[in-house]
C-alpha cells in the first residue's frame, strides 16, 4: 500500500506493509497532523489507535515508516 504525505510544497509517497493497523490508518486517510521532530525521527499524530502487530521491532533501518504504538506523539513534546 501507498501513502502520499504532504507537508507544505513537500509530497512523499511512502510503501506501507498490508496489515491491520495500515488497514485502519488509511480508512482515516485524508487527515491533518502537526509533524514534530525528536533528533532525526519526525513524529504525528493520527486519528488510529493500535496494538503492537506481530513481528513489530523496536530497532529499524532509516526511513523506516513506523506506527508508535505506545504512546501518542501530541503528549510527548513540550509546546
Amino acid at each position: 500500500m501507498k501513502l502520499r504525505i504532504s507537508i507544505e510544497k513537500i509530497s512523499l509517497e511512502v510503501e506501507l506493509a498490508d496489515t491491520p493497523n495500515v488497514k485502519a490508518l488509511m480508512a482515516k486517510v485524508p487527515f491533518e497532523s502537526k509533524a514534530q521532530t525528536w533528533g532525526e525521527e519526525v513524529y504525528f499524530s493520527t486519528p488510529v489507535s493500535a496494538g503492537l502487530e506481530p513481528g513489530a521491532k523496536q530497532v529499524v533501518e532509516p526511513g523506516t515508516v513506523c506506527f508508535w504504538t505506545e504512546g501518542d506523539s501530541r503528549n510527548c513534546f513540550p509546546r
